[in-house]
């Protein structure tokens, strides 16, 4: 049974984008096919510049390759907002902050829901953080 933390989550799950369990039985060429559809998607959103954004370097730019992000573009944030929200709840569970037994499929589903959570939360703040910052030189 979750704790009261991830208990909060159950109302918005409701309205959280999920991927339902296949009802038959997918096969390789075809989950081949959807993985490529993916990898090509997210690539062609790190061409996609965002408005009056300029393109130039940063002091850290071999790090874009861990973080998945390309400057300037709709991958800006890369998979970093969606990582540190399932590290934060992994972190919260281990040192005994938050209650949660993950091998109940309950409590398994009020994590990823609060996971998907703070991983919007964490994409607001991170792009606030970048406009505040000026990280951005408006063109």
């Amino acid at each position: 049974m979750a704790g009261r933390f991830l208990s909060l989550f159950g109302p918005l799950s409701r309205f959280l984008p999920e991927v339902n369990s296949p009802t038959r039985k997918v096969s390789f060429n075809e989950k081949l096919f959807w993985t490529a559809m993916a990898l090509i998607i997210y690539l062609v959103m790190s061409e996609i510049s965002l408005f009056n954004i300029g393109g130039e370097g940063w002091q850290y730019e071999s790090l874009r390759i861990i973080f998945a992000s390309n400057r300037g573009t709709l991958t800006e944030l890369g998979i970093g907002p969606i990582v540190t929200g399932g590290l934060i709840l992994q972190l919260l569970i281990g040192a005994s902050i938050v209650s949660a037994d993950l091998g109940n499929s309950e409590d398994r589903a009020l994590f990823t829901a609060a996971a998907k959570v703070f991983s919007i939360v964490l994409t607001g703040v991170q792009a606030t953080a970048y406009i505040i910052s000026g990280f951005y030189a408006l063109v």
